[in-house]
């Protein structure tokens, strides 16, 4: 058994095909999918319609049965709604591939991105609650907009993080603030803001895990 890097995802199928040449040309194209952050491992691959056995093989080893050009049996189709066990068939290569591709691909986690927005400095402290702080200040670089995170900065130093849930003008709501602006921010979290503490604000994105 090779070992797997802790993280690391695992897709098992079973193929079957129409033909030997078939199957060893799929089994060729499919090991060449890229196997970095998920394996793709083929517990069967050979010639035939999918039977119950393939069905039983599927249940216990947790894998998805891809069939080209070939059928599943009746018996089989009936076991397998029984076990939830998932066959895909296929007439085209291409079509079966790009369906491993993509079932690899699902199993990834969502990869987060970070899009760094602008910074605030901290001149006032107006309130303070046990996780909630409103502070007001000026913006210095880019934007800030409600709803995103800060980053919390005293000379130089991160001291704590938290999420900027609103973001007041003139006592009015509203959706962002650009560079020079003064406002208030309702902000979530139990870090102690002091007047002069550096806010690098910062939203997340969830992006689909490329293979």
């Amino acid at each position: 058994v090779i070992p797997v890097e802790e993280g690391v995802k695992i897709l098992n199928i079973i193929l079957k095909t129409d033909v030997l040449g078939s199957c060893e040309a799929l089994e060729g194209i499919l090991k060449n999918l890229p196997q970095e952050k998920v394996i793709l491992r083929i517990l069967k691959a050979e010639v035939g319609d999918i039977a119950v056995s393939d069905i039983q093989l599927a249940e216990s080893g947790k894998a998805k049965i891809f069939g080209f050009r070939v059928k599943a049996q009746e018996t089989a189709q009936g076991f397998a709604r029984n076990k939830g066990v998932k066959i895909k068939l296929f007439d085209v290569v291409y079509d079966l591939v790009q369906e491993v591709r993509q079932v690899m691909t699902n199993i990834l986690e969502p990869e987060i991105a970070r899009i760094d927005l602008g910074k605030f400095k901290v001149t006032i402290l107006f309130k303070k609650g046990r996780d909630n702080q409103i502070i007001g200040g000026k913006v210095l670089e880019g934007e800030i907009t409600k709803n995103t995170f800060a980053e919390i900065f005293r000379e130089e130093t991160m001291i704590g993080k938290g999420r900027i849930k609103n973001i007041q003008e003139e006592k009015k709501d509203i959706g962002k603030a650009v560079k020079g602006k003064e406002i208030a921010i309702l902000l979530q979290g139990n870090t102690k803001i002091e007047e002069g503490d550096i806010f690098a604000v910062y939203r997340e994105e969830k992006n689909k895990g490329i293979l």
